[in-house]
């Protein structure tokens, strides 16, 4: 069972792989990705940066391995793939434990969306799962703001509910997302740590 700390006034969450099963869609198409521009994209590089935006990872990749992928030809590549396989899949599901936790503080505490995907993923996931109108905001990889590890997806989240960020809850999977919670000065819970309890 989740229990929300008594200083806790408001709850952001991160989106795929956290509120959204959408992180095997995610991988799969990344590595169909590499293989395309004939690099070794593997499910543990893009599990390790999980949560942040595409250009963000091209760049990274490129410095950490000395490749030199165009980051607008990924990204168009990566939505392609990530397209056909979503499409293969069916609708996104909700993971139900953090689903529930959403659900029963709806309209208790203010809540947003803080996620490295792009707005058009994050709101096709939102629909799907039905729950496109529970949050104050969402703020995604397609916004005017650093990506995770930076901590500036969540401090834009808790500015837009107007909530000091020492009061917010984050809900994360990845390691980009809690080294940005952390970062951001703000309470966290690991959903991975939660899966294995």
């Amino acid at each position: 069972m989740i229990i929300i700390p008594q200083h806790i006034e408001a709850l952001i969450f991160d989106l795929d792989g956290t509120l959204a099963d959408t992180m095997p869609l995610h991988i799969d198409s990344w590595i169909r990705t590499g293989q395309h521009f004939n690099v070794p994209i593997t499910a543990s590089l893009i599990v390790e940066n999980s949560g942040t935006p595409t250009f963000q990872l091209v760049e990274t990749f490129n410095a950490q391995f000395g490749w030199q992928l165009d980051a607008q030809e990924v990204k168009k590549e990566k939505q392609k793939h990530f397209d056909a396989i979503k499409k293969a899949h069916g609708k996104v599901k909700a993971i139900p434990t953090i689903y529930e936790v959403a659900k029963n503080m709806r309209g208790v505490l203010p809540m947003s969306i803080g996620t490295g995907s792009s707005r058009g993923n994050a709101e096709k996931s939102l629909a799907d799962m039905g729950m496109v109108d529970w949050w104050i905001t969402v703020v995604t990889g397609s916004d005017q703001v650093k990506g995770k590890p930076a901590p500036d997806i969540f401090l834009e989240c808790a500015k837009r509910m107007n909530v000091a960020p020492e009061n917010c809850l984050v809900f994360e999977d990845g390691a980009a997302g809690i080294k940005a919670a952390k970062a951001a000065n703000m309470s966290y819970i690991d959903v991975k740590l939660l899966e294995q309890s």
